[in-house]
């Protein structure tokens, strides 16, 4: 999936908050710094989904580990 920004503000503090849209209509919000690309905003996109996977797979050991403690007890 590639996001498209649809828009940009540049907010008085200097960053810049934008929208983009990837083909199948899922938004991204993010926050910059400096005035973003469509391939900054990509790679902020897919490090967090990288982000969300690795924090879905922690919450699922930890939950196997938890529930695994209250069987031995």
């Amino acid at each position: 999936m590639t996001y498209t920004i649809k828009t940009k503000d540049n907010r008085p503090a200097g960053d810049w908050i934008i929208i983009a849209e990837d083909e199948n209509g899922n938004s991204f919000y993010g926050n910059f710094d400096t005035e973003p690309t469509d391939a900054d905003v990509q790679k902020v996109a897919e490090q967090r989904a990288a982000d969300r996977i690795v924090s879905e797979k922690l919450q699922a050991e930890e939950a196997a580990r938890l529930a695994e403690e209250a069987e031995e007890e």
